[in-house]
């Protein structure tokens, strides 16, 4: 399934979930599960499933996943890191998350 297929899936619940993930992924980085559920007034499971979702296996894999990319490619105005060269370990994912932001 491509990215903005999973996208249009999304339940208006799960949409919010995934818009606030992608803007605001300075904080997400370093938040933990608990945390951010209870910031967005949802379940872990909830978060987890959302991550699953657009791919990963679950939050922490989507957090490695930000860290990797900040690290390779510091913030830019634009929002199409994922979109970037393909590099490292991460390339299915990569591939899978495509231009999804």
């Amino acid at each position: 399934m491509e990215a903005n297929e999973v996208i249009t899936n999304l339940n208006p619940l799960e949409y919010d979930i995934y818009f606030y993930l992608i803007q605001n992924k300075d904080m997400i980085i370093s938040m933990k599960l608990k945390d951010l559920a209870s910031q967005l007034h949802v379940s872990t499971a909830m978060i987890t499933r959302v991550c699953q979702k657009l791919g990963f296996e679950g939050f922490g894999e989507y957090k490695a996943y930000l860290k990797l990319e900040e690290h390779e490619h510091p913030p830019s105005p634009c929002c199409s890191s994922l979109c970037a060269a393909e590099k490292g370990g991460h390339r299915r994912k990569r591939e899978r998350m495509r231009c999804i932001y």
